[in-house]
């Protein structure tokens, strides 16, 4: 099979972000320069992915989520609908971000963040890859 993307016309992908292979990009998504998107990954109706930040393979950001500069979010994590991440921040692999939530410090692989600001609520149950 031979790997592709699929873009909606009206997103907006600076030509300074490198995105990989398989990644769906929805309609109204805004993808900043220096951005760096894995394979697998689904960026959702009208996510912004401000500038310098990196998503790791088979992530997913839900619509209308808001990601600060310079952010890395690690494989396998899920970014509920609205949720916000301050700039700077480390998300770990396999984590749940909950509809809403608001992250402002580095998050831990495989726990489950919710509320604003967001604080550990559990464990995630998506395994580690």
């Amino acid at each position: 099979t031979i790997p592709i993307n699929l873009i909606h016309p009206s997103a907006e992908i600076s030509e300074y972000a490198v995105i990989k292979s398989n990644v769906l990009i929805k309609r109204g998504a805004i993808i900043g320069p220096g951005v760096s998107i894995g394979d697998g990954c689904t960026i959702d109706n009208g996510v912004t992915v401000s500038h310098d930040c990196t998503i790791d393979p088979f992530c997913h950001l839900a619509p209308g989520v808001s990601l600060g500069s310079n952010i890395r979010i690690k494989t396998f994590s899920v970014i509920g609908v609205g949720a916000s991440i301050s700039t700077g921040v480390s998300i770990g692999e396999s984590v749940i971000v909950t509809t809403g939530a608001v992250i402002v410090q580095n998050v831990e692989d495989q726990v489950m963040m919710s509320g604003n600001p967001a604080a550990v609520i559990g464990k995630s149950n998506i395994p580690r890859p």
